[in-house]
């Protein structure tokens, strides 16, 4: 398994990114059925595992939550002085359609001040692996240039090589985060390539006969 070091100051916190050999007892722990949407809940109790519908989970109960992934970007947000935490799964399509920024609304809905917040992401897809049609990076411009291939060769998410292009899902995520008001130095990324790494599974590489991993976040 992989720990953020920005997480690990705080024993309060149980987290961990999960890896193919992760082992868990499943019992108290509360999934979120993971559809590839923007929908993030606030949970005040720990009744039902499993949530149906959402890619995102936020609470203040001390609750353990848990992402699948397999590519895909693993997000745990923690607020140290509210004692808060969100778990989210995000694609490109979630980070698309605002699954960030309706996590941080739900965190500021409890009573979370940005300033306080910590986001690790874990591992996931980089973009030395995650070769995409040039639309896809398209989606994600911040330029106003009328010229489709000036707006290419200018991104800040997408890189040109051979001739392929290729897009930086995590790169995308800490821009959300940081206009949306949280610190850069409050921010982790891992650098570790789930395509690269044969430790975790990755759909990209394996295709859909691939497993999932489990992350984990608690308040203890």
């Amino acid at each position: 398994m992989v720990k953020s070091k920005i997480l690990s100051r705080y024993p309060n916190l149980l987290h961990f990114f999960g890896i193919k050999k992760t082992s868990l007892n499943l019992e108290n722990i509360i999934i979120a059925e993971q559809i590839h949407n923007n929908k993030v809940v606030i949970l005040h109790n720990g009744n039902n595992k499993f949530i149906e519908g959402v890619d995102g989970l936020v609470t203040d109960k001390p609750l353990i939550l848990a992402i699948r992934t397999a590519d895909c970007l693993p997000i745990f947000f923690y607020s140290p002085k509210y004692k808060m935490i969100a778990a989210v799964h995000a694609g490109w399509k979630g980070l698309y359609t605002g699954i960030i920024m309706n996590t941080v609304f739900q965190l500021k809905k409890l009573g979370a001040d940005l300033k306080d917040i910590k986001v690790a992401i874990g591992p996931h897809i980089q973009v030395c692996c995650y070769k995409v049609f040039p639309e896809r990076i398209e989606k994600f411009q911040i330029t106003d240039a009328a010229d489709r291939l000036h707006r290419l060769q200018n991104s800040s998410f997408g890189e040109l090589r051979s001739n392929s292009w290729y897009l930086d899902l995590g790169r995308v995520a800490i821009f959300q985060l940081e206009s949306l008001g949280v610190s850069s130095s409050n921010i982790e990324r891992s650098n570790i390539c789930t395509s690269c790494d044969r430790r975790f599974f990755s759909y990209r590489r394996d295709g859909a006969k691939t497993g999932r991993m489990l992350s984990v976040i608690g308040l203890i």
